[in-house]
């Protein structure tokens, strides 16, 4: 369903990386996660903009600043997508649940903001 490439993370001089808790990073700790569902969930019409207009088509939604709303018949069941037409590079969307289990793990690297279901 989706694909994951481990990676090593090292520094040309060979000194070795530490975390902020002070744990050396070592090698297969990290991933680069391509996701391979994409779903077309965007309601464009229910997105709103910084000044509280409804957004017209999906050329008009700005992802980073517009109040996002998404279709919850089209991403129900699902845990991880990319919507599709293209919002643009990193916009990786997942549910609650996943959600919940990644901050359970204490996963870091992610930005999220939440987006309303109509």
């Amino acid at each position: 369903m989706h694909q994951f490439f481990p990676i090593n993370i090292r520094r040309r001089n060979g000194k070795p990386i530490f975390r902020l808790d002070g744990r050396e990073v070592g090698p297969g700790q990290y991933y680069i996660m391509n996701p391979l569902q994409q779903i077309d969930a965007l309601l464009p019409e229910q997105c709103i903009g910084q000044l509280g207009q409804r957004r017209q088509s999906r050329r008009e939604v700005m992802p980073d600043i517009d109040d996002l709303c998404v279709s919850r018949g089209a991403i129900e069941g699902r845990h991880l997508w990319l919507n599709t037409p293209f919002l643009g590079g990193g916009r990786i969307f997942v549910s609650d649940t996943l959600l919940a289990a990644m901050r359970a793990k204490e996963l870091k690297g992610f930005v999220v903001r939440e987006v309303r279901e109509l």
